[in-house]
């Protein structure tokens, strides 16, 4: 067979996790913004006249506002707890409206309602209460069907833990999304949580998410994963901006990771993606937990992602030694992929047979401050050394 090796190829890639002894290569490196950051937002970000206009066509004047419910001499600085009175507004209200400042939300966190749409406004700000939880969410989508939710803003108790020598657990979300279906996220703001700033897994009944959309996320300085995606099919995330992820391992910008072999990742839709300055990896496939009787196929698309200065660009994990028949099957495709000043710009490893196949097209690889391109097709002859078993031609 004759190998292409220009713009398209196909590959079975996976990778190795990060290294504990690389970890001070990356910590070492300034916080953002970097030299595409800037350029990514102006292009890529709603302005406040169109979200208004969206807001009016999704129904908010007919919103309830919950700072009606407030007590009178309310305090708008967030230093007191109304996680109660809020929890009934939304529970016992489809449309509803936060109000204008920062609210200080408890440790029970505030839990959606099928059929519901939540409004924040410019200043709204949930701001979880310091606490030394392993686990939490501030706001929770549990088996829940048609929720809706504009311009959510979060803030979690990363620097303001009770005790903050003890670094045990990493299950703190500011979105934790479970078993859930018609959900969309749009403009989220998230930042500064123990764990990810979005989580998106299953809950004790259902194992699949279901067409979530997550539109225009800032997601910076989490602590575990900017985004999780442990199980779910046609999930669609567009214009996210992720960065700072750093604290505990995986460290990814976005980290699609199922837990075990009853989980699902199907049409999974990763479109203009900025990812920067995250410990770990800027985008992260594994696998390794999926491999099990049942069989799986696996397809995620991810088109114009762009990192910066994290540890990998693309990162892919398989698991070793399962020599039999590949019960992980499907297709991962990454169009137009532009890696710069990573320590490694990709990595695969242990994907001859539990990892779906990969197709690449158009990836752009920097390096230095002068951001030289590096020939792509070296990239791909360092890949068929190691897979040329893998690669399947492709013709235009």
């Amino acid at each position: 067979m004759k190998y292409k090796i220009h713009t398209k190829f196909t590959i079975v890639l996976a990778m190795l996790f990060l290294l504990s002894s690389c970890k001070n290569l990356v910590e070492n490196k300034p916080e953002l913004p970097l030299s595409k950051a800037a350029e990514f937002l102006k292009n890529n970000r709603t302005s406040n006249k169109e979200k208004l206009q969206l807001y009016r066509q999704e129904g908010i004047k007919d919103a309830i506002k919950i700072e009606d419910f407030l007590p009178q001499n309310f305090l708008s600085d967030g230093s007191e707890d109304y996680t109660e009175i809020i929890q009934k507004v939304v529970n016992e209200n489809p449309i509803v409206i936060f109000p204008d400042f920062s609210l200080l939300i408890n440790t029970d966190g505030l839990k959606a309602k099928s059929n519901s749409t939540w409004f924040f406004q410019e200043n709204t700000l949930l701001k979880y209460k310091s606490n030394d939880k392993k686990s939490y969410y501030v706001v929770l989508v549990s088996d829940v069907e048609n929720f809706s939710i504009y311009n959510l803003k979060v803030e979690g108790d990363r620097y303001r833990r009770i005790d903050p020598s003890n670094m045990e657990g990493e299950w703190g979300m500011g979105l934790w999304i479970m078993g859930s279906k018609n959900i969309n996220i749009y403009y989220p703001e998230i930042q500064k949580c123990w764990g990810d700033g979005i989580y998106i897994g299953s809950s004790g009944s259902k194992k699949v998410n279901d067409s979530i959309n997550i539109i225009e996320a800032t997601i910076n300085d989490n602590r575990r994963n900017g985004i999780s995606i442990i199980t779910g099919k046609n999930i669609f995330i567009n214009k996210a901006f992720i960065s700072n992820t750093k604290g505990t391992p995986p460290q990814a910008g976005i980290d699609i990771e199922p837990n075990n072999n009853d989980e699902i990742i199907e049409n999974i839709k990763l479109k203009d993606i900025y990812t920067g300055n995250n410990l770990g990896s800027g985008i992260k496939v594994v696998t390794y937990f999926l491999y099990g009787d049942l069989k799986k196929n696996v397809l995620i698309d991810i088109e114009n992602h762009i990192d910066e200065n994290s540890y990998y660009g693309f990162q892919a994990v398989g698991i070793a030694g399962k020599k039999k028949q590949n019960k992980i099957q499907g297709l991962i495709t990454i169009e137009n992929a532009t890696w710069m000043n990573n320590t490694e710009p990709y990595s695969f490893v242990n994907i001859e047979n539990t990892f779906p196949l990969i197709k690449l097209s158009d990836i752009n690889i920097y390096e230095g401050n002068k951001f030289k391109p590096t020939p792509f097709k070296e990239v791909l002859m360092n890949i068929r050394l190691k897979f040329s078993d893998r690669l399947i031609d492709l013709k235009d």
